[in-house]
């Protein structure tokens, strides 16, 4: 988990921090990062990634169940749901594995965008942070999970 002094405490921040979660886990799952935040319901791969990167956003950001649901247009009770369902399934030490795995990443790369400036954001990840996501991620790397 991110440091109580270090963790997104602005909208802008926990933006900057729900984008890392997504690119992240969009990248991990091998699903487009646009699906993650769609409304509609989603096929089980999409909609098993998006539960990840909600539980990811509540956990390694230490974020409330409603500030999590507002980056991916759900309600504090859907996220409450998806964070038990990957708590349950971290049970799987493989799968526990691979979820400590983005886990750190995060923390990783968090270390390197939470100092940028707001005005950077919009050109998305720092090429620094970008550079630890393709460098540690490997495209689809939770897919057989």
């Amino acid at each position: 988990m991110i440091p109580t002094s270090e963790r997104p405490e602005t909208s802008g921040q926990w933006c900057r921090a729900a984008g890392i979660v997504i690119s992240l886990t969009a990248r991990a799952f091998d699903v487009p990062a646009s699906k993650l935040v769609l409304k509609n319901r989603c096929r089980q791969p999409i909609a098993h990634a998006r539960q990840v990167a909600m539980y990811l956003l509540h956990t390694v950001f230490g974020g409330t169940y409603e500030q999590a649901g507002m980056h991916f247009r759900r309600d504090r009770t859907t996220v409450k749901h998806a964070c038990s369902m990957i708590e349950d399934e971290r049970d799987d030490p493989a799968f526990d594995r691979k979820l400590e795995f983005l886990e750190e990443t995060l923390m990783r790369l968090w270390s390197v965008e939470r100092l940028r400036p707001p005005a950077s954001i919009a050109a998305g990840l720092d090429p620094a942070a970008d550079e630890v996501l393709r460098a540690h991620v490997p495209r689809g790397a939770m897919s057989a999970a």
